[in-house]
């Protein structure tokens, strides 16, 4: 009996490590995950200004210069999307064209809108193409950063020109 109680507890004991090693897998990747989002929201803010943007009080400025920043931002962000994503309509199909609607898609890249029955039709107006990532490559912070750092978005900028 004593012999069974020491299997079962080294059978226990190392299902403990399994399950501690799982959790350590688990937050690394989270945080890992964490990580290449913020790498991401850092690259929108270096190529785009996307920061800046959104956290100007753009209300007060003229449209002119509302358009000339917009502009900046498309651009950066458009090229920053072509590095990390290939992204294709879901629907080949015009706006406001009469489509057949995909039943098996329905919910999955198809979203019904006004819909008051259960039942899918047959065809709808297409509102929206919607968009679809077909592949992804997910940045990676280029160095290892302390818990501190991780969590920011866009350095302070100091120019020490002449000092």
């Amino acid at each position: 009996e004593l012999a069974s109680l020491k299997t079962q507890n080294a059978s226990y004991a190392a299902a403990l490590e399994a399950k501690k090693k799982e959790a350590a897998l688990a937050s690394s990747s989270g945080k890992s995950d964490e990580q290449a989002v913020i790498q991401f929201v850092r690259n929108m803010q270096e190529r785009g200004r996307f920061l800046d943007f959104l956290m100007a009080d753009i209300h007060a400025l003229p449209d002119q210069q509302v358009g000339a920043v917009a502009r900046v931002v498309h651009s950066g962000l458009k090229s920053l999307v072509d590095d990390y994503f290939s992204i294709q309509a879901i629907s080949s199909a015009a706006e406001g064209s009469q489509i057949a609607i995909p039943t098996g898609e329905v919910g999955r890249s198809y979203r019904l809108l006004q819909s008051a029955s259960d039942q899918v039709p047959a065809s709808g107006i297409l509102v929206h193409k919607g968009w679809q990532a077909r592949a992804i490559k997910l940045p990676q912070s280029q160095r290892i950063e302390a818990d501190a750092e991780r969590r920011v978005l866009a350095f302070a900028e100091v120019d020490v020109k002449g000092h």
